[in-house]
C-alpha cells in the first residue's frame, strides 16, 4: 500500500488500511509494527518512508517474530549454539 503523505495520526493510517483492504476489521484492536517489531505510535508517523515494511496486527495480537521470517527463503543451515540456529536466507520480499 502506498502511504498518503496527508496522513498524520496513527489512527488516519489505520483507516487508510482498513479502507485499502475493503474490510470491517476495529480500528480499535489494530495494531501497526515496524520492522524492529515496536509498535507505532502518532509520533513515529512522520518518520515513515516510502516502501517501508510495517506489520499489521488486525486482532490486536504482539508482534510475532516469525513474521519477519517469512520473508525470507532459508537457502541452508549454517550452524547451531546455545541461541539457536544460524541459517542463510534470501529475501524474498
Amino acid at each position: 500500500m502506498e502511504l498518503n503523505l496527508s496522513i498524520k495520526t496513527l489512527h488516519h493510517l489505520k483507516i487508510s488500511i482498513q479502507k485499502t483492504l475493503n474490510s470491517s476489521y476495529a480500528i480499535e484492536k489494530m495494531k501497526i509494527y515496524n520492522y524492529k517489531a515496536i509498535e507505532l505510535d502518532d509520533a513515529d508517523i512522520e518518520y515513515l518512508r516510502h516502501n517501508q515494511t510495517l506489520y499489521l496486527s488486525i486482532d490486536g495480537a504482539n508482534f510475532n517474530a516469525l513474521n519477519y521470517a517469512n520473508e525470507y527463503k532459508f537457502v541452508k543451515w549454517i550452524k547451531s549454539g546455545g541461541y539457536g540456529k544460524v541459517y542463510e536466507g534470501i529475501d524474498i520480499t
